[in-house]
């Protein structure tokens, strides 16, 4: 990835009768850890060489800079 790369999940999920899958439209979908739960969570990982500072690294991004005067 570039300088600047952003990474982006998205899910969606049919609880609708028109999914075949979906054995029971009027039941309420909540997060769970089993396949018939809600199970979207987005995770990755990151390699990086082992002679850097991983603090300078992982630095937290630069503040924007404040919008010129009479443009906020």
């Amino acid at each position: 990835m570039t300088k600047g790369s952003k990474i982006e999940a998205s899910a969606w999920y049919d609880n609708s009768a028109n999914n075949k899958f979906n054995p029971d439209p009027t039941k309420d979908v909540r997060w769970g850890d089993q396949s018939w739960q809600e199970m979207m969570i987005g995770f990755f990982n990151i390699t990086f060489d082992a002679s850097k500072d991983p603090m300078e690294l992982l630095r937290p991004a630069r503040k924007a800079p404040a919008a010129p005067a009479g443009l906020e």
